[in-house]
């Protein structure tokens, strides 16, 4: 994964939704 100044809140994001998908 590659950490880009003001990707990480984009990265956040996609991570948050794949989880509560994994979560559903």
């Amino acid at each position: 994964m590659m950490n880009l100044n003001g990707d990480e809140p984009q990265l956040a994001a996609i991570v948050a939704m794949k989880v509560e998908r994994v979560k559903r």
